[in-house]
Protein backbone atom coordinates (compact mmCIF):
# COMPACT_ATOMS: atom_id res chain seq x y z
CA UNK A 1 0.00 0.00 0.00
CA UNK A 2 1.51 3.21 -1.12
CA UNK A 3 1.09 5.95 0.94
CA UNK A 4 0.82 9.85 -0.31
CA UNK A 5 2.03 12.25 1.34
CA UNK A 6 -0.07 15.77 0.52
CA UNK A 7 1.62 19.08 0.64
CA UNK A 8 -0.36 21.74 2.01
CA UNK A 9 0.39 25.14 0.44
CA UNK A 10 1.87 27.66 3.19
CA UNK A 11 0.40 31.28 3.23
CA UNK A 12 3.21 33.59 2.51
CA UNK A 13 2.89 36.49 5.18
CA UNK A 14 2.39 39.92 3.18
CA UNK A 15 3.69 43.28 4.52
CA UNK A 16 0.96 45.51 6.45
CA UNK A 17 1.18 48.28 3.53
CA UNK A 18 2.47 51.50 4.54
CA UNK A 19 -0.18 52.67 6.42
CA UNK A 20 1.10 51.87 9.66
CA UNK A 21 4.66 53.39 8.88
CA UNK A 22 2.55 56.77 7.89
CA UNK A 23 0.33 56.66 10.50
CA UNK A 24 3.81 56.26 13.05
CA UNK A 25 5.50 59.37 11.43
CA UNK A 26 1.93 61.52 11.64
CA UNK A 27 2.13 60.50 15.43
CA UNK A 28 6.21 61.16 15.96
CA UNK A 29 6.04 64.23 14.12
CA UNK A 30 3.01 65.75 15.98
CA UNK A 31 4.79 64.91 19.76
CA UNK A 32 7.36 66.52 18.55
CA UNK A 33 5.08 70.04 17.14
CA UNK A 34 3.43 69.63 20.64
CA UNK A 35 6.59 69.39 22.60
CA UNK A 36 8.11 72.30 21.04
CA UNK A 37 5.10 74.44 21.47
CA UNK A 38 5.54 74.00 25.37
CA UNK A 39 8.59 74.55 25.67
CA UNK A 40 8.13 77.30 23.18
CA UNK A 41 5.39 78.63 25.49
CA UNK A 42 6.77 77.67 28.93
CA UNK A 43 10.13 80.38 28.26
CA UNK A 44 8.32 82.82 26.06
CA UNK A 45 5.07 83.46 26.76
CA UNK A 46 3.16 85.68 28.45
CA UNK A 47 2.91 83.70 31.96
CA UNK A 48 6.84 83.88 31.56
CA UNK A 49 6.97 87.13 31.31
CA UNK A 50 4.78 87.97 34.13
CA UNK A 51 6.46 85.38 35.99
CA UNK A 52 9.38 87.51 35.28
CA UNK A 53 8.11 91.09 35.51
CA UNK A 54 6.57 89.95 39.24
CA UNK A 55 10.46 88.53 40.20
CA UNK A 56 11.92 91.70 39.21
CA UNK A 57 9.45 93.92 41.15
CA UNK A 58 9.91 91.59 44.25
CA UNK A 59 14.05 91.82 43.94
CA UNK A 60 13.61 95.26 44.00
CA UNK A 61 11.72 95.12 47.17
CA UNK A 62 14.29 93.26 48.62
CA UNK A 63 16.74 95.53 47.52
CA UNK A 64 15.40 98.64 48.21
CA UNK A 65 15.10 99.84 45.25
CA UNK A 66 11.91 102.26 45.32
CA UNK A 67 12.59 103.42 41.66
CA UNK A 68 12.95 100.43 40.59
CA UNK A 69 10.03 98.96 41.54
CA UNK A 70 8.13 102.00 40.47
CA UNK A 71 9.65 101.62 37.13
CA UNK A 72 7.56 98.19 36.66
CA UNK A 73 4.33 100.05 37.14
CA UNK A 74 1.86 101.86 35.14
CA UNK A 75 2.08 105.55 36.08
CA UNK A 76 -0.84 105.17 38.02
CA UNK A 77 0.16 102.10 39.58
CA UNK A 78 -0.81 101.73 43.38
CA UNK A 79 0.41 99.47 46.05
CA UNK A 80 -1.76 98.65 48.68
CA UNK A 81 -0.93 96.95 52.14
CA UNK A 82 -2.12 96.88 55.58
CA UNK A 83 -0.40 100.18 56.57
CA UNK A 84 -1.49 101.92 53.58
CA UNK A 85 -4.73 100.87 52.76
CA UNK A 86 -5.42 103.54 50.56
CA UNK A 87 -2.47 103.32 48.63
CA UNK A 88 0.11 104.99 47.45
CA UNK A 89 2.15 104.80 43.91
CA UNK A 90 5.10 106.94 42.33
CA UNK A 91 7.47 108.66 44.34
CA UNK A 92 5.83 108.38 47.49
CA UNK A 93 6.34 104.36 46.80
CA UNK A 94 9.73 104.75 45.66
CA UNK A 95 10.47 106.77 48.80
CA UNK A 96 8.22 104.11 51.04
CA UNK A 97 10.02 100.52 49.52
CA UNK A 98 13.92 102.27 50.24
CA UNK A 99 12.47 103.18 53.67
CA UNK A 100 11.02 100.14 54.51
CA UNK A 101 14.19 98.23 53.00
CA UNK A 102 16.28 100.37 55.30
CA UNK A 103 14.07 99.87 58.68
CA UNK A 104 13.52 96.55 58.08
CA UNK A 105 16.05 94.99 56.13
CA UNK A 106 12.75 93.81 54.21
CA UNK A 107 13.78 90.26 52.27
CA UNK A 108 10.52 88.55 50.93
CA UNK A 109 11.09 85.64 49.24
CA UNK A 110 8.50 84.14 46.16
CA UNK A 111 7.62 80.56 47.46
CA UNK A 112 5.81 79.06 44.94
CA UNK A 113 4.79 79.59 40.97
CA UNK A 114 2.18 82.79 40.46
CA UNK A 115 -1.27 81.53 39.71
CA UNK A 116 -2.21 83.69 36.33
CA UNK A 117 -5.91 84.25 34.82
CA UNK A 118 -6.33 86.45 31.82
CA UNK A 119 -9.31 88.77 32.28
CA UNK A 120 -8.96 90.81 29.11
CA UNK A 121 -7.82 93.43 29.26
CA UNK A 122 -5.45 92.73 32.07
CA UNK A 123 -4.12 89.49 34.17
CA UNK A 124 -4.45 88.98 37.63
CA UNK A 125 -1.77 86.90 39.15
CA UNK A 126 -1.47 85.49 43.00
CA UNK A 127 1.78 84.58 44.46
CA UNK A 128 2.56 83.13 48.16
CA UNK A 129 5.70 84.69 49.71
CA UNK A 130 6.93 85.20 52.69
CA UNK A 131 10.55 86.57 54.88
CA UNK A 132 11.67 88.94 57.05
CA UNK A 133 10.20 90.81 58.56
CA UNK A 134 6.74 89.66 57.62
CA UNK A 135 4.91 86.67 57.82
CA UNK A 136 3.99 84.42 54.44
CA UNK A 137 0.94 85.39 52.65
CA UNK A 138 -0.22 86.56 49.40
CA UNK A 139 0.67 89.26 46.39
CA UNK A 140 -1.87 89.99 44.52
CA UNK A 141 -1.29 91.50 40.68
CA UNK A 142 -3.21 93.41 38.43
CA UNK A 143 -0.87 93.43 35.20
CA UNK A 144 -1.67 95.36 32.08
CA UNK A 145 -0.02 95.73 28.41
CA UNK A 146 1.03 99.44 28.95
CA UNK A 147 2.75 101.40 25.94
CA UNK A 148 3.40 97.71 24.69
CA UNK A 149 5.03 96.44 27.91
CA UNK A 150 3.40 94.44 30.55
CA UNK A 151 3.73 96.50 33.78
CA UNK A 152 1.87 96.44 37.51
CA UNK A 153 -1.06 98.52 37.78
CA UNK A 154 -2.23 97.12 41.35
CA UNK A 155 0.18 95.21 43.92
CA UNK A 156 -1.94 93.96 47.55
CA UNK A 157 0.31 92.77 50.09
CA UNK A 158 -2.13 90.31 52.26
CA UNK A 159 -1.15 88.21 55.10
Amino acid sequence: MAQTIERRATAVPTRGGRWPIIALAVMVVAALGAGTWWLVDEYTGIDRQIEVLIDDYNSAWVDGDGAGAVALMTPTGLHVNPTRPGGIGGDELAQYVADFDAAYDFDARILADPVIVESSPYYLAVVPAGGSPIDEGFSFFRIVEYQGELLISYHEWVD
